[in-house]
């Protein structure tokens, strides 16, 4: 505690996961992480979904417009993180 009766944080091992209702186009806290993890659920449930309908959730959860390129990367860090490699995730896919 500092003398005014506040705290301080001096170090944050952490990834950054807070976020406003409604982000600018150039928010810098919205980083390619916190995308990857807000469409995880979305992924886990439907690994085929559609690069467009990830965009339209990115767009209601954020307000933010994010192009195809970036949702699709997004998209693969979700997968790679859901299957814990590329390996796993080939060999979950239907005959």
């Amino acid at each position: 505690m500092s003398r005014r009766y506040c705290w301080e944080i001096k170090s944050y091992n952490g990834s950054h996961t807070c976020t406003r209702v409604t982000v600018s186009q150039n928010h810098s806290k919205l980083d390619s992480n916190i995308i990857a993890e807000a469409i995880k659920p979305l992924v886990e449930v439907d690994p085929s979904i559609n690069v467009k309908l990830v965009i339209v959730e990115v767009q209601s959860k954020f307000n933010y417009t994010i192009s195809y390129h970036k949702v699709w990367l997004e998209k693969q860090k979700a997968l790679e993180s859901i299957f814990r490699g590329w390996e796993a995730l080939y060999e979950a896919l239907p005959a």
